[in-house]
């Protein structure tokens, strides 16, 4: 039987939106902390994933199964509604993915099938779901990836024609300019992507090809592309995969000496890798990272195989599922947290998907206590 799970809604704050001088949206009273899942969309085959969450961790963006051909469809999900279906653009295949959410909750940005083609899309409360249009040189297959605090600045990647053939670009995208290409560093193949962006818009982060390989990027504006290395000991591999609200750090995958590895960075010094969760290959990916650096989430690899992590200043990289069971939090034992993909400002409600007692796929939350 379908499940929909409504939660209490989740911490209450915008000490960013704060920060920035931006409007929040009213919040709703603190949750008790918790293990929560989300549920699906009705249709399909039951399954959803989690993508994103907004800065107070009272909105999750992801993607639901929605038919019997496993399409899936763009939701957002609070506590009030549940998971609520996003829809997609007209004229294509029915079919959407919300990838990003804005800091204050009310813009999201994804990918859906237009008239056009594959193409990135914002929704937003006041307009709902419009297309970001293309590249010039373009040939409608892009996705928007990450979104400012405002819902003001989107980035992403496109295919886009670059002599006999099409490469993935980077972009970053405003209302009033459109798609503009981002570049990427002059020794390398013109192939470039963009995963996210600071909470103000002036900081992106990303990949590009470079003459030693693929090197984890920052453009920050009106600067040229920077390269932040890798890890030493592997082949030279890195993505940066998310940046924090302030700008401060950079987190993502590199390729260290024994095997794929998460990583730290910041303008202090170089790639710093984090580690691996014990047992299984060595594996691991920092996907989100909190305000100011201090907690990063990701997924690592077990002898269960894919775990999801939490990362601290004080206590190093930790499965998600101990750190919550050592808080106090109850995690039905069935449950396989495999990813976390998204963190709150302060560190403590964390969105992921995993497998649920059932052997579905579904999105969750947890919400830590406070130190």
């Amino acid at each position: 039987m379908r499940r929909r799970i409504l939660l209490s809604a989740l911490l209450a704050g915008g000490a960013l939106a704060s920060l920035l001088g931006l409007r929040a949206p009213t919040a709703g009273a603190a949750p008790a902390a918790g293990f929560h899942a989300l549920g699906d969309l009705p249709g399909g085959a039951f399954a959803s994933r989690a993508l994103d969450l907004s800065a107070d961790g009272r909105f999750v963006v992801g993607a639901s199964i929605v038919d019997d051909a496993g399409r899936e469809e763009g939701f957002r999900w609070d506590a009030e509604r549940g998971l609520v279906a996003l829809g997609d653009l007209p004229g294509g295949a029915r079919v959407s993915r919300a990838t990003a959410i804005s800091g204050d909750g009310r813009v999201v940005v994804g990918t859906s099938q237009s008239v056009s083609g594959k193409e990135g899309f914002r929704w937003s409360t006041s307009e709902g779901m419009l297309g970001l249009g293309d590249l010039p040189r373009g040939i409608f297959s892009n996705e928007a990836l990450g979104v400012s605090h405002d819902g003001r600045v989107a980035v992403g990647v496109a295919q886009s024609i670059r002599g006999v053939r099409t490469w993935p670009r980077a972009f970053r995208w405003t209302a009033d300019v459109g798609m503009v290409d981002l570049g990427t560093f002059e020794d390398g193949r013109p192939s470039s992507r963009a995963t996210d962006v600071s909470a103000d818009g002036r900081a992106i982060v990303g990949s590009a090809s470079s003459s030693r390989g693929r090197q984890a990027a920052l453009w920050r504006e009106e600067e040229a592309i920077i390269g932040l290395g890798d890890l030493p000991g592997g082949a030279f591999d890195s993505r940066a995969l998310a940046i924090a609200p302030d700008a401060s750090v950079v987190v993502g995958v590199g390729a260290s000496r024994r095997g794929p590895e998460a990583f730290r960075w910041s303008a202090r010094g170089p790639l710093r890798g984090l580690g691996d969760l014990p047992g299984g290959d060595h594996d691991s990916e920092a996907l989100a990272v909190s305000l100011g650096g201090d907690r990063i989430v990701g997924r690592g690899t077990t002898e269960r195989g894919d775990e999801a992590f939490l990362w601290s200043r004080k206590q190093g990289l930790r499965s998600l599922e101990q750190v919550a069971r050592d808080a106090g939090l109850a995690i039905p034992e069935a449950w396989r947290l495999e990813r976390a993909v998204a963190i709150s400002d302060d560190g403590r409600t964390i969105a992921g998907t995993g497998t649920n007692p059932d052997g579905a796929r579904e999105a969750w939350v947890i919400v830590l206590p406070g130190e």
